[in-house]
């Protein structure tokens, strides 16, 4: 009885070490990505072009070509607002003042924009199946829109962190 717990304690031990590692190397991997210039430059398309090219009516092996295109193009805007959000944390980290309504306000546009992502890759596997993509449009138009708005809000965030270093400086 006492071997099996401390196998059970041991292989837990393991498989968080392993988790925090991974989320260590994620965390180091995002800070060397960003910078206010990467924020300030990121475009975001009006509407991803795989929108627009998914076609309900070709053969099976084109539809699924379509689709993994398509996630490719949903890759590149997870990860851009995966940046972000981090760039925001850390601000709302380091800030001087209590932020607890930024908090929020992050932690709200994540939830949407992630269960707007997975209702778009729910839609893509229905677009393989030869299935109605109507809404994929709609759903797309909010992913960019809270990405818009998450790095509009970096881009606040940011200017006014370095205005309350560059006063803080300039006071001592």
């Amino acid at each position: 009885m006492t071997t099996l717990f401390y196998i059970i304690i041991g292989t837990m031990a393991l498989f968080a070490a392993v988790v925090l590692s991974k989320l260590a190397a994620q965390t180091r991997a995002l800070q060397q990505d960003i910078d206010f210039d990467w924020v300030v430059e990121l475009e975001t398309p009006s509407v991803l072009p795989f929108a627009d090219f998914l076609n309900e009516d070709a053969p099976l092996r084109i539809r699924w070509d379509q689709r993994r295109q398509a996630r490719r193009h949903l890759a590149h805007l997870r990860s851009d607002f995966r940046k972000i959000t981090f760039l925001l944390k850390r601000l709302i980290v380091f800030s001087e003042y209590d932020r607890a309504d930024l908090s929020r306000l992050v932690f709200r546009h994540s939830a949407v924009f992630y269960a707007s992502l997975m209702m778009i890759e729910v839609t893509l596997w229905l677009h393989v199946l030869g299935l109605r993509t109507v809404r994929l449009r709609n759903m797309v138009s909010i992913s960019l829109a809270l990405l818009r708005s998450v790095r509009d809000l970096a881009i606040a965030l940011t200017s006014s962190f370095f205005l309350q270093r560059m006063t803080a400086n300039e006071e001592a």
